[in-house]
């Protein structure tokens, strides 16, 4: 009776309720929460204490068989039947409940070494080696929905889910190692996304099942906007395998740097925007609260690495599309591309953060909220950092200015103020480890204990 009345009461309820349980009982859950009050903003906020017991496919330098966007997480496991299976966690937010499904992989060959779902086509996707060689990877897509558990009808599939190929070559990160895929080489049919021989750095993500960003680290970095060829008015005379290639839309430009800095990888990431798994046209409601991340790694001589993120919504996209013209599907093939300077769209759209490998005073950013974190005075014996007062969270007003440090030729200075939350650190003054950060949720990573079975200890905060 409470697992079905619980997620149709109010919050606040919902907290009362689990106030009552028995530590025993919420142990002895596949799922275990932990509910007690915060205030971040002048507003309640509920903490979930997740325990993930990953089984037999465990986080080591090699793999990281999880994922999370969007309220989704996902953790790879075997079953006794020697077959793998992807647990698919929604997580409660402040307006409802959480679930939680398996999904059993009997074709897959091999423990995956990476696992990334795609919100807005609703599919899953795993990187497993290849057995040609280490540095080789083949990505597949799982198509079945990360709602239901159910393949998708076939009628609702994009091309890309029949036709997908992908082989990965990865730089080797020793800090984090699979947390991005920064090399993509993928083939749709007969013809490749960017050029891979010269620029094969680069990243990719939906906006929406016909937008396509692809971050390229050309000179001071591009956001390519692409639609596939067959949703647009195609002339009658293309050969029928040019149907189901790309159609470039819009360049947009970065800004520019210094030539004694270059970007070694662009990632970049895109929250679905609402309704964005249906098919139809997108009015302008529907495509407000998507939020569209860029994270560059910059690169010296003298200074080491440095990375960027850039963030802004959705709406800047479309917005663009209509500006010049090029909103699919009711437009004809482009015949020339349109590049828009950084000084045309950037400084009124974009959030720009600069994180420091060194001091990671920034972990996680999304849309206007940006975690600061706070490192352990036990985590650096040598250079201890004095206990600090956390201020409260508050509205940064003032621009973001970025200096020359990251290598830019001119300071770039963005105007959309963001939100800054602060988080306290784990119980028993252990610092996590990581970050993720969606609209509704921070996930705040513990480091696993190192012995075999260890559990991954998050903390979930809903504000």
């Amino acid at each position: 009776m409470l697992k079905g009345t619980v997620p149709s009461l109010p919050a606040e309820l919902q907290v009362k309720i689990f106030e009552c349980l028995d530590v025993i009982d919420l142990l002895n859950c596949s799922v275990a929460c932990k509910f007690f009050h915060d205030i971040i903003r002048d507003r309640t906020a509920l903490q979930y204490r997740i325990q993930l017991a990953i089984d037999g496919v465990s986080e080591t330098e090699d793999a990281r068989p999880w994922s999370y966007s969007d309220g989704v997480l996902c953790y790879v496991s075997d079953n006794s039947l020697l077959h793998y299976v992807v647990t698919v966690v929604q997580l409660p937010s402040l307006s409802g409940g959480g679930s939680s499904y398996d999904i059993e992989l009997a074709d897959l060959s091999s423990i995956p070494v990476a696992l990334t779902h795609d919100a807005t086509q609703d599919m899953l996707a795993l990187v497993t080696r290849m057995a040609m060689g280490h540095s080789n990877y083949l990505v597949a897509i799982e198509t079945r929905s990360l709602r239901t558990g159910e393949y998708h009808p076939t009628t609702g599939l994009s091309p890309l889910s029949f036709y997908y190929l992908a082989f990965v070559s990865h730089k080797n990160d020793t800090r984090r190692p699979f947390s991005e895929i920064n090399i993509w080489r993928w083939r749709l049919r007969a013809s490749l996304i960017g050029d891979p021989d010269t620029h094969p750095a680069a990243d990719f993500a939906f906006l929406t099942p016909n937008i396509l960003l692809l971050a390229q680290p050309k000179y001071s970095g591009y956001i390519e906007v692409l639609t596939p060829r067959h949703t647009l008015q195609v002339l009658p005379d293309l050969d029928i395998q040019h149907l189901h290639s790309f159609v470039h839309l819009l360049s947009l430009q970065l800004p520019d740097r210094s030539p004694y800095f270059y970007l070694n990888t662009m990632t970049i990431s895109c929250e679905p925007t609402p309704g964005s798994l249906d098919q139809h046209p997108f009015s302008g409601a529907e495509v407000n609260g998507g939020v569209i991340s860029v994270a560059c790694t910059v690169l010296d001589y003298r200074h080491g690495s440095r990375i960027v993120n850039f963030v802004f919504h959705a709406r800047t996209i479309f917005d663009l599309l209509v500006a010049y013209n090029r909103l699919p599907p009711s437009i004809p093939v482009p015949t020339e591309t349109i590049t828009i300077p950084w000084i045309d769209w950037g400084p009124d759209a974009c959030r720009a953060f600069m994180i420091d490998p060194w001091k990671e005073d920034i972990c996680a950013v999304y849309g206007n909220c940006v975690v600061l974190g706070c490192r352990d005075t036990a985590e650096d014996p040598i250079r201890p950092r004095p206990p600090r007062d956390r201020p409260p969270a508050e509205a940064v007003t003032a621009p973001t200015f970025l200096h020359e440090e990251p290598g830019f030729q001119d300071p770039v200075e963005t105007t959309l103020p963001y939100v800054a939350i602060d988080i306290p650190n784990a119980d028993n003054r252990e610092a996590y480890c990581d970050y993720l950060l969606d609209g509704q949720r921070l996930l705040a990573m513990k480091p696993r204990a190192d012995h075999e079975g260890a559990e991954q200890e998050v903390d979930v905060f809903v504000f």
